[in-house]
This record gives C-alpha cells, structure tokens and sequence, in this order.
C-alpha cells in the first residue's frame, strides 16, 4: 500500500499510517519524510480514520486499508477533477479492481449510479453496493466541517454514511473519475450485513441538519 503511494510521482502528498511501523519489505525512498506514525488510540477503522483526519493537512485526503493498492497516476487524476470543478466539488468517486486468486474483477459503480447528485436514503439499498465499491477522494475541510465518520459505525458503514451527510443532507457535489484507481484483496460487499443499513439510518436520521420534510418521508428509507 505504501509503495504504490510512493508511486504516485507526478503529485506531493503526505502519508499518515495509524497503527504499527512498517516492517523490513517496503522500501522507503530517500526522502521519507512525508511518512508520519500515530499510535492508535481506540481500536477499529472508524478510529484511526479520525486520528489520520486529525493529523491531516493537505486540500484533499484519500482513506486506504492495508491490502489496497494506488494505481500510478491516481492522485493526480483525481485532484485534476476537483481543480477542473474549482472549488465547488467535494468528493470524487472512481472504481475499484477486486483481486481473488488468479482472477481480478473490475467495479464500474457508475453504471449503477450515473448521477451522483442523485443520492438519497430511501434509495440505500440500491446505493449500497456501488458506493462500497467506489475509492472516494475527500476535500479535507468539508470532511472535518461534516464532522468526519461517524464512530459508532464500521468502517464500511461509516463510509456510506458520511457520503449521504454531506451530499443528502449538506448538498456538497460530487462526481465520478470513471477510471479503476484501486486495487484490492478484499472481497466486494454485493450485499450489506444484517443491521447495517437501519444503522446508518439511525445515525443520518439523527442528525441536525434533517430538515422537516425529510423526517416526513422517513419511513420510505426504512422500507
């Protein structure tokens, strides 16, 4: 994972890895001094992804598990799409290659959802898939001005949540690099786990920013 970051040659970034040292087999350039260390301070995904939110300090944050790996050129892309929108687009959304043995499956989630501005609760369980299998590019300060990732909720969960937060609920834009950016071992969520859907509704549902007739329709999202 952190070599196909030190890949990424055509762009300036900072890593930040919560959790143990990198061991022995990756070969860290000369200059390594982008590579900062946090000790983790509570266990689970969600938490580290808000210490390395914290830690942060670049326009733009990408959130990676240990077995995903950057296609070269990836930063670049993605941060081309947002300066090509200015300053009015907060996330972009680009596909993942899931790898399982010899065969390696490529994810279009934008043929499931062509527009992005078209994402709604009550639609959930159509966007499930598509968005876990999406690879997301946030603008750092819209992330930390939502609030971050939720922290009662898994990591997959808290992914999708924060993504409705802040197109549903605060009307930030985002938009597709319909490129393949990520490589992974882990296998593709076709379908959410028992309770993880009412979960992340309950915590959007919560929120202040749910206007009234939002909470009218409430009970088409929980169908």
């Amino acid at each position: 994972t952190i070599d196909s970051i030190f890949k990424q040659t055509d762009i300036r970034s900072e890593i930040i890895i919560v959790g143990d040292r990198i061991d022995n087999s990756t070969q860290l350039p000369p200059n390594s001094s982008q590579v900062r260390y946090i000790n983790p301070e509570k266990p689970g995904m969600t938490a580290a992804r808000h210490q390395g939110l914290e830690a942060a300090r670049g326009e733009f944050i990408v959130f990676l598990e240990p077995d995903d790996l950057l296609v070269p050129g990836t930063l670049a892309q993605q941060v081309a799409c947002f300066e090509k929108e200015a300053s009015t687009l907060d996330l972009v959304l680009s596909g993942c290659a899931f790898s399982q043995g010899d065969r390696t499956l490529d994810i279009a989630p934008w043929d499931e959802i062509p527009d992005l501005e078209d994402l709604h609760v009550w639609k959930l369980d159509r966007l499930w898939q598509p968005l876990t299998q999406s690879a997301v590019m946030f603008r750092r300060r819209q992330l930390v001005f939502a609030g971050g990732f939720h922290p009662q909720l898994d990591g997959e969960s808290a992914t999708i949540e924060v993504i409705l937060r802040l197109v549903f609920l605060r009307g930030s834009r985002a938009a597709w690099l319909r490129e393949v950016t990520c490589h992974t071992s882990r296998k593709p969520n076709l379908n959410p786990r028992e309770g993880q859907i009412q979960a992340v509704l309950d915590r959007l549902f919560e929120r202040p920013e749910v206007k009234p007739w939002m909470h009218r329709l409430k009970s088409r999202a929980y169908h």
